[in-house]
């Protein structure tokens, strides 16, 4: 992951009230998934490279090995 780190202890004692012994930060994004969906199916469909599969799995390691990147667009509705 890429811009990571373990806390130190000056960052630590920032948490000091919850008593932590260690501690990790990353930078993650967060999309409305509405918006940010239709724009990335768009974006990536222009990439000759790029294979979409809409398939039915009951778990995700039926996907190890077989792809680079997995978006795992279920949503609430994951059960239906």
């Amino acid at each position: 992951v890429r811009h990571s780190h373990s806390l130190d202890q000056h960052e630590l004692a920032m948490f000091d009230h919850l008593k932590p012994k260690s501690g990790f930060v990353m930078v993650s994004v967060a999309v409305e998934v509405r918006k940010y969906l239709p724009q990335l199916l768009r974006f990536l469909s222009e990439d000759s490279r790029v294979k979409f599969i809409k398939k039915k799995i009951h778990s995700l390691i039926e996907l190890k090995d077989k792809a680079d990147v997995v978006i795992n667009c279920t949503g609430l509705a994951s059960r239906d």
